[in-house]
């Protein structure tokens, strides 16, 4: 089907340099019409599979889920996974067939192409955003997690997501190796250890603390005096 669709994409750009060449038209409208024609029918066709993969498939997938006896795929729904995976589709398709339209244009193909793959690279970690949140959603689901929340590790893992994310898409649209960005952020790391030193140590207090169950809801906290703490 996308071969037919390619085929008279380029059929149609044979019949407009027939009709230019018999009008007074400067060459540079053949290149704007025919260059909007192809975005045009790539659009419809990444839009009619996000169409198919969002209102079918996912409807489908969402039934199916709401049909089995487990709690645990319903959170996938509740954090919509699913709509948030479907959204990956329509690059699939610009990023599959973008060579196809915009091989005559190849500025034009390397931008489609970076959008494409940058966009792929933000679904992907923002869908791991909601698998994540999904995790603490069956985590709470536990009677031990009143006593050992987990809301704190979840929100580290996902500032974590946007940065590996973020060093992605700089690596690609740079070209620097990765291995040269994480050497710049670790000389960043040890300045900024040094200068958030009490607000990780607070952290790791509080990791440990729960880990080791220090402490209770309901417990009492009791503080010497100034004068007696002042003599350690």
């Amino acid at each position: 089907m996308f071969d037919n669709l390619i085929k008279k994409s380029d059929d149609l750009r044979k019949w407009l340099t027939d009709l230019l060449e018999t009008t007074i038209l400067p060459e540079w409208t053949f290149a704007l019409i025919d260059l909007g024609l192809r975005a045009l029918i790539l659009f419809i066709l990444s839009f009619l599979v996000y169409y198919v993969a969002k209102k079918i498939l996912l409807f489908y997938t969402i039934k199916l889920v709401r049909k089995t006896k487990s709690r645990y795929d319903d959170y996938l729904v509740h954090r919509r996974v699913f709509h948030r995976i479907s959204h990956i589709a329509p690059a699939i398709v610009i990023y599959a067939l973008d060579e196809s339209f915009f091989g005559i244009y190849p500025s034009i193909l390397k931008i489609t192409h970076t959008l494409a793959i940058i966009y792929m690279i933000g679904i992907v970690f923002w869908t791991l955003q909601a698998a994540l949140s999904v995790l603490e959603d069956i985590y709470n689901t536990k009677p031990y997690a009143i006593e050992r929340p987990i809301r704190s590790y979840i929100q580290l893992l996902n500032l974590i997501t946007i940065i590996v994310g973020a060093l992605l898409i700089i690596t690609y649209l740079t070209g620097v190796d990765v291995a040269k960005i994480f050497a710049g952020l670790g000389a960043m790391a040890a300045i900024l250890l040094l200068i958030f030193k009490d607000t990780i140590l607070g952290f790791v207090a509080g990791i440990q603390l729960s880990a080791n169950k220090m402490m209770r809801v309901g417990d009492w906290i009791s503080m010497l005096p100034i004068t007696q703490m002042e003599r350690f």
